[in-house]
């Protein structure tokens, strides 16, 4: 039985294309909002970037991996904010999407599979000046590819430029 050949580079480099124009876009949207960048650990780890603004809806993107599962992805979140007390903490949430590769294994056949889905975002992050730290919880739900409902989430720190 011969194995099938991995997609997961393909689509790996169309994934860095993507983040790629998504941080352009944002560096040219800096003007009119706070734009970060940082790294997260966690199940996903990966790199973070955030266009802020805090009277309406934050993107947030994440180019991550998840070694748990063998799978690498892009999330993008829509991002309310509500700030806890009169300090610099507050609560976030909000919807988003998925598109990645993730490995297949124990299943009759193996390989890499393109997977894309739904997801959400809940946590709570505090400023420290141009400094973000977080904590957040991400369920996804994987629509195209393989199906299923998983919980990540991270902790992780953004440097905004001004």
């Amino acid at each position: 039985m011969q194995k099938p050949k991995s997609s997961l580079p393909k689509v790996t480099g169309s994934f860095l294309s993507f983040f790629i124009f998504c941080l352009l876009f944002s560096f040219s949207s800096q003007a009119q909002s706070g734009f970060g960048i940082g790294l997260q650990a966690g199940s996903p780890s990966g790199i973070t970037a955030k266009i802020y603004n805090p009277k309406d809806i934050s993107l947030e993107f994440l180019a991550a991996w998840d070694s748990r599962r063998d799978m690498y992805f892009i999330n993008v979140h829509g991002l309310y904010e509500q700030p806890i007390g009169r300090g610099p903490t507050n609560l976030f949430y909000g919807p988003g999407g998925f598109i990645g590769g993730e490995r297949q294994r124990n299943t009759v056949e193996e390989g890499d599979v393109f997977v894309a889905g739904i997801s959400g975002s809940i946590g709570i992050n505090i400023f420290f000046g141009d400094i973000e730290v977080y904590a957040q919880a991400t369920p996804r739900f994987s629509i195209i590819g393989i199906t299923n409902l998983s919980l990540g989430g991270g902790i992780g720190a953004r440097y905004y430029f001004n």
